[in-house]
């Protein structure tokens, strides 16, 4: 029970006891993203973010777990269209067999037969 005060002044009060005895950035930074999913459950999300926003608590999103999983999906499917576009290209253009074309791509001979198959070769 909060004794009447106002969702937003609540709000300031969580953030501003997090800022104080949170000295590790990292933690704190944590500790907001848990605070905003709770919030998003009451439907209070907005308000924690307008709150935070106000206060100049920012959160670097470059250094959230989540965020560099991302990157990292990303990259790594970048690799693998750029390993189909590659052996496509092999496949096109050399009668290499898989097991030689696999190793200048550098991926498994099942990737190549895959995509042999799917070109009709």
């Amino acid at each position: 029970d909060f004794k009447g005060k106002s969702n937003l002044k609540v709000i300031q009060q969580i953030i501003t006891c997090l800022k104080n005895k949170t000295k590790n950035k990292r933690k704190l930074q944590k500790l907001i993203l848990q605070l905003e999913m709770l919030a998003n459950l009451r439907k209070l999300q907005p308000q924690v973010i307008k709150t935070i926003e106000d206060m100049s608590l920012n959160y670097d999103i470059q250094t959230d777990l989540r965020y560099l999983q991302g990157i990292e999906q990303g990259r790594e499917e970048a690799m693998s269209e750029k390993q189909k576009d590659f052996t496509l290209s092999l496949l096109e253009k050399t009668d290499f067999d898989d097991a030689k074309i696999a190793l200048l791509v550098g991926c498994g001979t099942s990737f190549v037969a895959e995509l042999r198959a799917f070109m009709g070769k």
